[in-house]
């Protein structure tokens, strides 16, 4: 009788939420802690170091000649690397945490803090997927859609990571920009350091005007969905597009 009136208080002892961890049913639920998390997830290109920063992106282009030669053009030498690269899903995962357990929230009036605030949060949330997407989009054309957390199901999982034609996803893109620019004030919370309504509206005429050019420039090749030589033809073989309506979609 002792030793099992022994291991039952052990383990109502041990089946404790964690006192040292923020768990996720208290978290999220402030004005602190939606501004905490969603600047935690930006990822802008920054102009640090005693280097040229980000200028030196040119390097070895057309743009900018420099002392060395660029590997990138010669042949045999541009590989894929072993690991890391693009494909990589933490980014819009952590995002999407933000939006499914936040907007219930937000909606049903739980969260507690300056409403507006609140609001502009909700709208920088929406704004950096964009951004992470728009990312994607350009390192790698097609890319999946993914709206939620996934759970750990091989099925689900596959089916999810079907790369879709890039012309929707930009337009995935321009959807969640235009959820930020509805939500987001002209001025951050606290100035200038942060995401903005005008910040969200030149984005957005840059993503427009980036895959209106791209369309046009390459429509016909392999490069545009539809196209000659379309890689994503095998899993989209009933897909059909006016190349020259989608054009003038992101271009006007």
């Amino acid at each position: 009788m002792t030793v099992l009136f022994t291991l039952h208080s052990c383990n109502k002892y041990l089946d404790r939420e964690p006192l040292s961890n923020v768990t996720p049913q208290e978290y999220l639920n402030t004005e602190a802690d939606l501004a905490a998390y969603t600047v935690g997830r930006y990822a802008f290109p920054s102009h640090s170091g005693w280097g040229l920063g980000t200028f030196a992106n040119d390097n070895g282009t057309d743009n900018q000649v420099t002392s060395s030669y660029s590997t990138r053009w010669v042949p045999g030498e541009w590989r894929v690397p072993s690991s890391g690269g693009e494909w990589d899903f933490a980014q819009i995962r952590q995002l999407n945490y933000f939006l499914e357990q936040v907007l219930p929230k937000w909606k049903s009036g739980k969260l507690t803090g300056n409403s507006a605030n609140i609001t502009h949060y909700v709208g920088e949330a929406y704004f950096l997927r964009a951004y992470e997407y728009f990312n994607k989009v350009q390192a790698l054309g097609d890319f999946p859609i993914v709206k939620n957390t996934l759970k750990d199901n091989m099925e689900e999982l596959t089916a999810t990571s079907i790369r879709q034609p890039r012309n929707m996803v930009v337009r995935f893109i321009l959807s969640d920009l235009d959820s930020a620019i509805t939500l987001l004030n002209d001025v951050a919370p606290d100035g200038k350091n942060r995401i903005s309504k005008k910040a969200a509206l030149l984005f957005k005429s840059r993503v427009g005007l980036f895959e209106g050019s791209w369309l046009k420039y390459h429509k016909g090749t392999a490069f545009v969905p539809g196209g000659t030589g379309w890689p994503g033809a095998k899993s989209h073989p009933n897909f059909s597009i006016n190349i020259d309506n989608e054009i003038n979609y992101f271009l006007e």
